[in-house]
């Protein structure tokens, strides 16, 4: 549970990353990515096809992959949970303070990945 902006800021802190933590093991496992759907694997391997003809390490390729994955469709079903059909039932949407929650998930998801890119891109060079 993450607590409001009055309790104390290093518990939610380490609330809201082991809630990072969770998703990102989850959506990474095997399983998930085995349940992936054939069009998003179809992306996924143009992107891979397209990065290879520029960087031929397949770390950095990996995180192009996985940041193109996360960006473009992970996030905005964390950001906006009411758009993904069969996520919520229907007609519900997040609280104000479960919204405020998937934002900050969302950010620090998207930060990670950036930094991750950045990381490889800064060891490619």
């Amino acid at each position: 549970k993450l607590n409001n902006e009055s309790d104390n800021v290093e518990e939610n802190r380490d609330n809201l990353e082991k809630r990072v933590e969770g998703i990102l093991k989850i959506v990474t496992a095997k399983e998930s990515l085995d349940k992936m759907p054939p069009g998003i694997r179809i992306l996924a391997q143009y992107v891979a096809e397209c990065t290879k003809t520029i960087f031929k390490d397949e770390l950095l390729v990996s995180t192009f992959i996985g940041s193109f994955i996360i960006l473009r469709f992970m996030n905005p079903a964390i950001f906006t949970p009411e758009q993904v059909p069969g996520l919520l039932p229907k007609g519900r949407a997040p609280t104000p303070q479960t919204r405020r929650n998937l934002t900050l998930i969302s950010k620090i998801i998207q930060v990670r990945r950036e930094l991750c890119l950045l990381y490889q891109l800064c060891n490619w060079f």
